[in-house]
């Protein structure tokens, strides 16, 4: 059987040819192609003026954005160093003195107020001396006591001086249990009792009456040897002097002072 040309080739089937539409996109280009030149000009300047202004947002937005990371910074740790102890200089306390208190014998007698503690000191001289505290002692005595000057000013309601008190104390941190002192211990009273006194004198309606002893260790009569150098401001030709009564500042002042209490209120 033979075979023909159109089995193998098959026939063309005719076309008809399609026209395209064109994209809005490529209308828009075609357009563009036929502005003229003046429009392209001006078309570009508005591009390239578009182009600055987001140039110069986006820097603006960059500097805020710079400005509220500092503000916002997270803290750093502290770095901990040491430092030379040598290089601490001491805090300087500054404080306003109304009246000067002199803390030694030598300071009183040489500040502005001195005319006032030599006064103050020749009283308590005095009242020593009137109740025979103590006596003249020309030998070398067994571990004599060094004394002190304590001084301090009575001021009224308006805080003005009224009074300078100087007062004459031993001290008693070199004495020796044993043999400068025995016993030490003195009753005293609490807040509460005499509170607790005040209370019941108002409930009985009892009259309450204060009582003030003037020196009341100066009274005091010693039962052990105590000897003490010959303080400053004490005119005594002796170095040293030995105790007959109790004097401020003895370990056993308040024991004996307590002791001579009880003995003259049953005399």
């Amino acid at each position: 059987m033979p075979v023909q040309d159109n089995d193998f080739f098959p026939k063309t089937i005719p076309v008809k040819p399609v026209k395209l539409q064109e994209s809005p996109l490529e209308q828009q280009t075609h357009s563009n192609k036929l502005l003229s030149q003046e429009e392209r000009d001006k078309c570009d300047s508005n591009d390239s003026q578009l182009e600055s202004e987001s140039e110069e947002d986006v820097q603006e937005m960059l500097t805020q954005h710079q400005q509220i990371e500092k503000e916002f910074e997270p803290p750093t740790q502290p770095q901990q160093t040491l430092q030379d102890r040598s290089q601490i200089k001491s805090p300087v306390c500054y404080g306003f003195h109304h009246h000067y208190k002199p803390n030694t014998f030598v300071l009183a007698i040489r500040c502005v107020d001195h005319k006032h503690w030599c006064e103050a000191i020749a009283k308590e001289v005095q009242s020593i001396e009137s109740h025979g505290v103590w006596e003249n002692y020309y030998n070398n005595p067994p571990n004599p006591l060094d004394t002190t000057w304590v001084f301090r000013i009575k001021d009224n309601c308006h805080g003005k001086p009224i009074k300078y008190k100087g007062r004459l104390c031993v001290q008693s941190f070199d004495q020796i249990h044993g043999i400068d002192y025995n016993e030490k211990f003195a009753p005293t009273g609490k807040v509460s009792t005499l509170r607790m006194l005040l209370l019941y004198s108002l409930d009985q309606n009892l009259k309450i009456t204060q009582l003030y002893v003037q020196g009341a260790f100066l009274h005091a009569p010693l039962s052990k040897e105590v000897y003490i150098k010959t303080p400053r401001g004490v005119n005594c030709d002796p170095p040293y002097l030995k105790l007959r009564k109790a004097l401020y500042g003895l370990k056993q002042a308040p024991k004996n002072c307590w002791s001579w209490e009880q003995f003259s209120s049953k005399v």
